[in-house]
């Protein structure tokens, strides 16, 4: 390569007239001067595009074979003397990896100090340089040489593209370059390239102030050559700018060094797995947690730790990165605490799943106040159950009692008395049949059915109770089928119920309205009342067992109804004002089934 318009360095002129090769990182020739061609006996159309291990494979058992993986895996140019059998000389190597491969200098040691040629050696020696132009613009490497006899520095266009500085300002005081290096990093290089014997690289890292007020991180590689029999010491090197590695790294320690601290200092289980669920990290919290030492959950299946019934549940959904599942976590102790997983898929820049990152919560103790405030909840409610059932029983009974008290004292019973207490006792009887109902529903029958076919049933068969209380049903049905997967019987007994309602909430008469709809994956069917309507306290209290809002009511016929609708799967909405009548909405999931 040029050193602008000043001659070619003496590491580089050494090279031209002798063999260069440039192979790929597959280690295929996709260059070869002529005197390479001489040196292998090859042309260069022979070997374009093949292994140089395979096309000589003898090359593979010498240290030159190692020094090439050295160069190309560590990205230093790299030096060795070495005999080379496949060829049958000893020479002088230089390798020096670049972006896409490596460039190989072969001087045979008898011709170290010829000069360049002229005539059809300067062809070739200018069809180099080209291609060292090229592949040192391409890796952008700066290269220079210091010529520590006659003091004079040579830097390559790519240097003084990254010095920023014009060339007259430093040629004849290099001086200038060196106080722009950080002054710890120029003792350290002023020190190493002292101390550095001939032909032994060293390789820096150091900081460079631009002109432009930034501090640039360059990564150089200097050695010492000694020419002989001539005593002059020349130090040459190559100079990359790493500013934009050196700050990745930089946010890489500080984002590890954040994760680590929040790692450590986590009260929840943090883990990192491979894809198949290995665990090759979990923080120290496990120990506190689960009883288990790092170092014992190290190298183990996650799954080890879950208890066999919840295996399924943490394993994340096809086409999704998180997934969040409560599951039972084995402790040390053999015992089982309840914790939420929260797992994410951690991708590399193709998408491919390269680590699972697991976060657990200990749900133990939350899980258990939970169950407490449900058991109390259940005790509250089987009192206030108990109470009504009381209530609700006691009218009748005080009835019945009373007419046998008579019958007790000698009076005897009229007709009139008898069908009173009939009808006391039956509707003790209706008491307890919708209680069985709640308490224990009947077996449910899904079969796909159409809802608006059931609303034009349930229509007819409350007709002529409409029409003898002055009520009209109006009747809008979607047009097309609204097919649910349904117990059709209990589904009537629901809208019954709500027609019922809505025609008592009605004394006078008035109008009653019953639609239908699609709203997206559901079935909607609407009930609309202009009766008296309720306050929102009553709203809150709506579906509780024996609270009515009717005289002689037991409210556990809007409670079975909405039971049979959440066993649907389904949902009510329900919307009231007092005085603006009631509307129920039913949605019940559309039948899949095609």
């Amino acid at each position: 390569m040029m050193l602008s318009s000043r001659p070619l360095s003496a590491a580089i002129t050494d090279c031209l007239p002798d063999a260069l090769i440039v192979l790929d990182r597959s280690w295929r020739f996709i260059f070869m001067n002529s005197a390479a061609e001489r040196v292998f006996k090859r042309s260069r159309e022979d070997v374009q595009g093949k292994v140089i291990w395979e096309e000589f494979a003898k090359l593979s058992e010498t240290r030159f074979y190692h020094k090439c993986l050295q160069a190309l895996n560590n990205s230093m140019i790299v030096q060795v003397q070495d005999h080379l059998a496949a060829v049958g000389h000893t020479f002088d190597l230089t390798l020096s990896p670049y972006m896409d491969g490596l460039c190989i200098y072969l001087r045979k040691l008898a011709l170290a100090n010829i000069k360049i040629r002229s005539g059809s050696g300067t062809s070739s020696c200018t069809s180099t340089q080209d291609h060292l132009r090229l592949v040192y613009h391409s890796a952008n490497l700066g290269i220079w040489e210091w010529d520590s006899t006659n003091r004079v520095l040579h830097a390559s266009d790519e240097l003084k593209s990254m010095l920023g500085l014009s060339e007259s300002s430093w040629f004849d005081n290099p001086m200038t370059l060196l106080n722009r290096i950080h002054c710890e990093d120029r003792e350290m290089l002023l020190e190493r390239v002292k101390s550095a014997a001939a032909g032994t690289p060293v390789r820096l890292r150091l900081r460079y102030l631009h002109p432009n007020g930034e501090t640039r991180y360059w990564e150089t590689v200097t050695e010492w050559i000694a020419d002989e029999p001539v005593e002059t010491r020349r130090c040459v090197g190559t100079t990359r700018d790493v500013t934009d590695a050196v700050s990745q790294e930089q946010r890489l320690r500080q984002s590890e060094a954040l994760y680590e601290l929040i790692s450590q200092n986590s009260q929840d289980v943090i883990s990192l797995s491979t894809p198949d669920g290995r665990v090759f990290y979990v923080s120290p919290s496990v120990y506190n947690l689960l009883g288990y030492r790092p170092e014992e959950i190290i190298g183990r299946e996650r799954s080890f730790f879950y208890h066999p019934t919840d295996h399924k549940n943490v394993i994340i959904p096809s086409g999704k990165n998180t997934h969040v599942a409560v599951i039972r976590v084995r402790h040390k102790d053999k015992h089982y605490m309840w914790f939420e997983v929260t797992s994410k898929l951690i991708r590399n820049e193709r998408g491919e799943v390269v680590q699972v990152l697991g976060i657990g919560r200990d749900m133990t103790q939350r899980i258990a106040a939970e169950e407490l405030v449900f058991k109390s909840e259940k005790l509250s409610m089987a009192g206030q159950l108990a109470a009504g059932i009381a209530h609700e029983i006691r009218n009748p009974l005080t009835a019945i009692k009373g007419f046998l008290q008579l019958f007790d004292s000698g009076y005897s019973l009229k007709k009139e008395h008898v069908q009173v207490m009939s009808s006391e006792l039956m509707r003790i009887e209706g008491i307890l049949n919708e209680l069985l109902l709640l308490a224990k529903p009947h077996e449910m029958n899904f079969v796909r059915n159409d809802v608006n076919r059931i609303v034009r049933q349930v229509a007819t068969l409350m007709e002529t109770e409409a029409i003898m209380k002055n009520i009209v049903l109006c009747i809008t049905l979607a047009e097309q089928e609204l097919v649910v997967d349904c117990d059709e019987n209990q589904l009537k007994q629901v809208f019954i119920n709500l027609i019922k309602n809505g025609m008592e909430s009605m004394a006078q008469g008035g109008r009653l309205t019953i639609s239908s709809a699609c709203t997206g994956e559901a079935a909607s069917i609407t009930f609309v009342d202009h009766g008296s309507g309720m306050t929102p306290e009553q709203l809150e209290r709506i579906g509780q067992p024996f609270f009515t809002t009717k005289s002689g009511g037991t409210g556990l016929g809007l409670t079975v109804s909405l039971a049979i609708i959440e066993n649907h799967k389904g949902m009510v909405l329900i919307k009231s004002e007092p005085g603006q009548g009631t509307s129920f909405v039913i949605e019940i999931p559309l039948s899949s089934a095609e």
